[in-house]
């Protein structure tokens, strides 16, 4: 899929999408996703993803991020 293609992609997708960095920490994120975590877009992009998933322990992230790189 073209990269220019992503951003439409997700901003019209029906369930919440956040796109994390090998870190953890939301680079983006669509409207659902926002609703349902209670945060505007702004406030969301950049915060790690264990501000707003409760019981995200150190080896559940190990796990996470491991799939990330």
């Amino acid at each position: 899929m073209p990269q220019a293609q992503f951003p439409e992609l997700l901003s019209h997708a029906p369930d919440a999408i956040t796109l994390l960095d090998a870190a953890a920490y939301v680079l983006d994120a669509n409207e659902e996703a926002c609703r349902s975590l209670g945060y505007a877009r702004d406030e969301l992009v950049g915060m790690h993803v264990r501000q707003f998933v409760e019981g995200l322990d150190g080896e559940a992230l190990a796990r996470l991020t491991q799939h990330m790189k």
